[in-house]
């Protein structure tokens, strides 16, 4: 049986997200704008929960692929955007494939902690293994770089260069 939250339901579980964002994850995607890093959100979770997230990391909405609820006029649930990709097994390569033509070749890395990530390896440059939430041996086993955190600014040693980890470096101490 199927869960069919409704908007208010929805609501709840998105302010639940940003309330529990994990340590120093603002800081991460303050740090790769800082450095011109194009940033999408590409998850299997509910969009309007998804987006409350990107919202307050500073994600444009345009980079944020997830899967739409719909609800009826009195916030009542009406159903899910059966056609997205990230609806259905494989999804998540599919999303990356498409962020990949658009960007530079080589360029594109993905944070995640799911065996639905792993699926997006063919279409990815590297892949960081990140257990700061939840730790799940097969996908750090299959990766090449991985943390445990928990505290995600970690998370910079593989998403940023020497160089770009140092001009940051610079810039806080100027600022």
């Amino acid at each position: 049986e199927m869960i069919q939250p409704d908007r208010a339901a929805v609501e709840r579980v998105a302010a639940r997200y940003v309330e529990a964002l994990v340590p120093g994850i603002e800081e991460v995607f303050q740090a790769l704008r800082s450095a011109d890093k194009r940033l999408a959100i590409v998850s299997g979770g509910l969009l309007p929960a998804v987006v409350a997230v990107a919202d307050a990391l500073g994600v444009d909405r345009s980079q944020v692929h997830a899967v739409d609820l719909y609800f009826d006029e009195d916030g009542g649930y009406a159903g899910f955007q059966e056609e997205s990709p990230l609806a259905r097994s494989g999804g998540k390569l599919e999303v990356l494939e498409e962020i990949a033509a658009t960007t530079e070749a080589g360029s594109v890395a993905l944070v995640g902690d799911g065996v639905t990530d792993l699926e997006a390896l063919p279409a990815i440059s590297r892949f960081i293994a990140w257990g700061g939430v939840v730790h799940r041996d097969e996908v750090h086993q299959r990766s090449a770089c991985s943390t445990d955190g928990p505290d995600a600014r970690d998370l910079l040693n593989f998403l940023l260069s020497d160089s770009e980890r140092a001009a940051l470096s610079r810039s806080a101490q100027n600022a």
